[in-house]
Parts: structure tokens; sequence; C-alpha cells
């Protein structure tokens, strides 16, 4: 069995590298085409056409918002997912074999007001770098999980086990893509998501909790400012309050992981907005603030809250005004922390293709911030890792590229992990 195997990855690799035109083609389609979230249906069209061409069992569906609502991991920043369908191709194995879900998202953020050296949709090849938005987040992913599964297939390679390709729509705004697909019933004995790691395997991410308080206070003519309450004042203490915690959180917390390689720990609390008033002359009588608090992967999303809404009820205690008129207190989105252990026979496979590929060894890490892996692995029955190519640092940027020999890497690595993974009929 053993060279039988060597045998089969050697075909598979061999019909990678003959595809290298192909997979250079389809990465470059897709960054071609606009996939801002909240607008994926074209590209999702394309994709779904791709896995049609691979004969596989495709499944496209719009998620409902009322469904998804049910849900403990419902992230509310979404509104509508009128023509924005998610895309699931299977392959149905021959049976004996284990299973594999391989997730990537389709949506992209907005190139908007940046400066680029290429337009942001050319996929502009330049020194071997494939240049656009979405380039490296994540559709230099989204390549190599459907060009690994289509190269095994061509090679004719039969499957033991399943493997299931998802696209996905509106992960950039919380994953309720990856959550429609896990309500649907999709699930796997294990799960890829194909995130740009370096093609490091990462078998943690951090979690956020985003926010909203909301205080009152009482309008008055800002001559005479003391007659007034000002909200912003009172909105300005609870600021503090939060970087208290923060500064807490970072004194008593420990991570290995995540001090030797960033050194920090992804725990920081982030005000992004801060809005009183409506006139220059008059105390404002409202004010609120958004922000997020980060997790560490072994923390609990609830318990976060708990503490956070504990902190805030304690210093409106000590206030006459908020006393009598508390803030008010609304977590508008949910990326739970989320880990497997080193140990699952998922990482061993990944770290020994990879091997084989590069003739290196695998480096185990960790993601900073949310990603659909968590949904994967505390909510779909599915224990997941991230791997993929791309350098996560020039996500969201301008000038954002991936190294296409990277996605070739991740094309092998993927195709013999799911040869070792799901098995083979030999």
């Amino acid at each position: 069995m053993g060279d039988k195997l060597l045998e089969v990855k050697k075909v598979v690799l061999k019909s990678v590298e003959e595809k290298r035109g192909e997979i250079l083609g389809l990465l470059r389609e897709l960054v071609q085409t606009p996939s801002v979230t909240g607008s994926e249906r074209e590209v999702q069209e394309k994709i779904s056409q791709k896995l049609e061409q691979m004969d596989l069992k495709v499944d496209v569906w719009c998620p409902s918002i009322d469904e998804l609502k049910e849900h403990k991991a419902y992230n509310p920043l979404d509104t509508d997912y009128k023509d924005r369908p998610n895309v699931v191709g299977l392959y149905k194995g021959v049976g004996g074999g284990r299973s594999l879900i391989l997730n990537g998202h389709a949506d992209v953020v907005t190139p908007d007001d940046q400066k680029w050296t290429y337009d942001p949709w050319s996929a502009k090849v330049v020194d071997g770098k494939v240049y656009g938005r979405g380039a490296c987040d994540m559709k230099g992913g989204l390549t190599s999980i459907i060009m690994a599964l289509k190269c095994i297939k061509d090679a004719n390679v039969e499957l033991l086990g399943d493997v299931i390709i998802e696209s996905v729509i509106g992960e950039e705004t919380g994953g309720n893509g990856t959550l429609a697909c896990i309500m649907r019933g999709y699930k796997a004995d294990a799960g890829i998501v194909a995130e740009p790691t370096g093609l490091e395997i990462h078998t943690m991410q951090s979690g956020a909790l985003w926010f909203r308080i909301s205080v009152t206070g009482r309008a008055a003519h800002g001559a005479f400012r003391k007659a007034g309450i000002s909200a912003l004042e009172k909105i300005v203490r609870i600021y503090e309050t939060l970087l208290e915690f923060e500064n807490k959180r970072m004194k008593e917390l420990r991570h290995p992981l995540y001090e030797e390689k960033y050194g920090m720990l992804p725990v920081y609390v982030n005000i992004g907005v801060l809005r009183a008033g409506e006139w220059p002359s008059t105390v404002p009588d409202r004010a609120f603030l958004e922000g997020r608090v980060g997790l560490l992967p072994e923390e609990d999303c609830d318990v976060i809250k708990g503490q956070v809404e504990e902190l805030i009820m304690k210093v409106s205690s000590e206030d006459s005004w908020l006393k009598e008129n508390p803030p008010k207190i609304e977590w508008l989105g949910r990326w739970d922390p989320a880990k497997i252990d080193i140990s699952h026979p998922l990482v061993s496979t990944v770290k020994e293709a990879y091997t084989t590929i590069t003739g290196k060894e695998a480096v185990l890490g960790g993601t900073v911030g949310g990603t659909d892996m968590r949904l994967l692995t505390l909510y779909g029955d599915t224990p997941s890792i991230l791997f993929g190519p791309g350098n996560i640092d020039l996500a969201h940027t301008a000038d954002e590229y991936i190294d296409l020999e990277d996605v070739i890497t991740a094309t092998k690595v993927i195709a013999c992990t799911i040869v070792d993974w799901c098995g083979v009929n030999i």
C-alpha cells in the first residue's frame, strides 16, 4: 500500500505541475471579478460553473436571515442575502474513507480610497506575483482548494472519502456564509480553511466581540454648560474604564505562542467609533462608542461579555447620573476564539504533506483575529485548521498580492492531504 500510495501522489503532483497555467488562469479570473462583501454573486457563479465542470454535485443557495438569526453564532452585521449565493461542491467518495471540508470565502473588502500601483481588479502579474484586491485574502486559497481536487480528479485518482468544497459569502462581516453551510447540514471528519497563513499550519485563532455602548445626558446651551449633563464626558469615563480593563488583561494573561511570535497578546480593546452631540453650542445629550475586545483561544465569549457588562455597571454605580440613567450595551458581532489539539491527525497529515512537498519542517502557529475556522470547529462538528497561501499582512491593503509559487505549493500540499486523509481506491 505504501509504495502504491506514493505513486498516486507522484501522479497527482505531476497533474498540478501540468496545470500551472490553469491555476494561474483561475486565480486571475477570480481576482478580476469584483466581489466586495454584499456583491458576491458574479464570482460565485463562476466558481459554481468551475465546480460543475469538475462533475461535482453543486449546491447553490442564498442564506436566510430569519433562519440564521436562530443560531447562537449569528452575526447581525449583514441585513440581506438576496443575490448573494453560497456555493458548495460535493465529491462523493466510493466509501470507507474520511471526509474533508475545504472552505474559503469569496467576498473581499473594498479597495476604495487606497492608492494602488495597479488596477485592483486587473490581477496584474509582476515578477511571479498576482496583484489585486482579494488575491491574498483569499482567492489564492480558494484557487488552491478547487485546483487541488481538480488535479486529483484529472489524474483519475478515485477517493474513498468525501470532499466538500465551500465557497462562502459574508466572511468579512462575521461568517454567516459558513454558518449557513453548517445549518444546511454540511460537516466532515475534518476541515481546512484556506486563509492566508503563509503556508503555516494554524491550529488556533483568537476571537473578538464587537460592542456599542450608548449613554444619555441632559442638553443645555453651551453658555450654561453646568446646567446640562454632558453625555460625552460620561462616555469618556467609560472609555477610560475599558482601557483599564485592557491593561489588566494584558498584565494577567499569558499565551506563549502569541507572545513569542507576535510580541503581543491579541486581547486589545479598540474603540473605533466615538460620537456625541449635534451642535457646537449645545451640551451633548447623547453619545456612543463602538469597539471590539480581543479574546485568547482558551477564552469564552459569554464570560468576557459578562465581565464587560459587570465593569460598565460598576463604573455607572459610582456616578450619580449614570446610576439613574444606565448606559445601554449592545453586542454587534461575535467571533469565538477556537483551537484544535496539535495532536489531531489532520495536523500530522498536513505536516507530512508539507514536508514532502517542500523538504522543510512545517511551522505550527495561530492566527490573530477571527476566521470561519471557529464556526466549523465549535458549531459544525468539523475540527479544522487554517492553512493557505499568502501573507496575512497584505490583506485589506493597497497593492495586495499573492506569490503564484505559494499558490502552487498550497495546491500540492492540499492535494496530498486529500489523498492521505480521504484514502484512495488502489
